[in-house]
């Protein structure tokens, strides 16, 4: 079995890692993730079908194997399974012997490497990333805009970092190490385009940055690069003119039935039920049976869901903490403070809270 990569080019070190494999023509099949399903962008990552990886889903057994920290990018190399994109340029770099300046042999050079991706994590890493999820993410999950100072706060952690990226690293040289492309150079670049897919010039008056940002997409390949980034170039054209057209309060799940759209979850399931007459079980024709079941639906709205989805986006798969700018996220409420303790007993008989998940 060869070389497996398992890639969402939305994701900037799966960028790193793609544009590194194909420049230095390294075999592999791509495992297309989507993170954010297709039916949602509307489109798919840029090369799946020239690579000819037929994909698992992201929640499929064998993804589940492969991938132990549930993360993208993922190398497998026959039954070597790696995570975290920096390592996996070095394995890469490494096995395939490719050529020298990208992680070069000298001594000081390639400290000064590795000098630039620690330092890229806690600066660049933990800034860039955030204006998509302010500009786009965010406010499609929630239907709501997050303030315009949220999107400031980032800015202003990002133009520091950009300060220190020019004078600290790149200062007069070509690239960031030295005179030739290295690893430093392609894990910022990727990064940065993060907020320039979503509209945001962080180029404006940095000359140096602009020349620097020319010359490693040449040293990448210009083709390759605009390839490898297709999708976050285009990401808000295909919320605004693919899935907001049918999408007026901007969050999922939509129905589309030939001209006819409707959103939320219960409408969405009512609608289904009526149209292809589904088992009555379901949807009671009775009407007192009926009418449990609507009551159930309203209760659990302002109940069930308002309790579990902060254990999801918590727990499972927590926002940047720019919801908060830069504080930790909000805590849930205590067990004695939801509704489902506040209602003597509620549904469940007893009135049971879900203990483990609160702090």
């Amino acid at each position: 079995m060869g070389l497996e990569l398992y890639l969402d080019l939305l994701s900037q070190p799966c960028r790193a890692v793609y544009l590194f494999a194909k420049k230095n023509r390294i075999a592999f099949e791509l495992k297309n993730v989507e993170l954010f399903k297709d039916s949602i962008l509307g489109t798919k990552v840029p090369g799946a079908e020239a690579e000819g990886g037929a994909t698992h889903p992201s929640g499929s057994q064998q993804r589940k194997e492969t991938t132990r920290v549930k993360k993208v990018p993922i190398l497998k190399d026959d039954t070597f399974i790696l995570s975290e994109g920096t390592a996996i340029l070095l394995y890469l770099s490494r096995k395939y012997n490719t050529p020298d300046h990208w992680y070069p042999s000298d001594l000081q050079k390639r400290a000064k490497v590795d000098e630039y991706l620690s330092w890229h994590q806690a600066t660049i890493r933990s800034n860039a990333p955030k204006t998509m999820w302010i500009k786009v993410l965010i406010p499609l999950l929630t239907g709501q805009p997050l303030p315009p100072e949220k999107l400031q706060e980032v800015m202003d952690g990002l133009a520091m970092a950009l300060d220190y990226l020019e004078g600290l690293f790149l200062q007069d040289k070509p690239f960031l190490v030295g005179s030739e492309v290295s690893l430093a150079d392609l894990v910022a670049i990727v990064d940065l385009m993060q907020p320039v897919g979503v509209g945001c010039d962080i180029f404006k008056d940095r000359p140096r940055l602009v020349e620097w940002r020319k010359r490693t997409e040449d040293a990448i390949g210009k083709e390759l690069f605009l390839q490898a980034h297709e999708l976050i170039l285009n990401i808000r054209q295909h919320f605004t003119e693919e899935f907001n057209k049918v999408n007026i309060l901007r969050k999922v799940p939509v129905l589309k039935d030939g001209d006819f759209i409707l959103e939320e979850s219960t409408a969405i399931l009512l609608y289904l039920t009526r149209k292809y007459n589904t088992p009555s079980y379901w949807y009671p024709p009775d009407m007192k049976k009926r009418a449990r079941v609507d009551e159930y639906l309203a209760w659990q709205i302002s109940t069930i869901r308002a309790g579990t989805s902060k254990i999801l986006w918590l727990k499972v798969r927590p926002p940047p903490p720019l919801l908060t700018g830069g504080a930790a996220p909000p805590t849930l409420p205590s067990p004695a403070q939801t509704p489902m303790s506040q209602e003597k007993g509620g549904l469940a008989q007893g009135g049971a809270t879900c203990g483990g998940c609160f702090p």
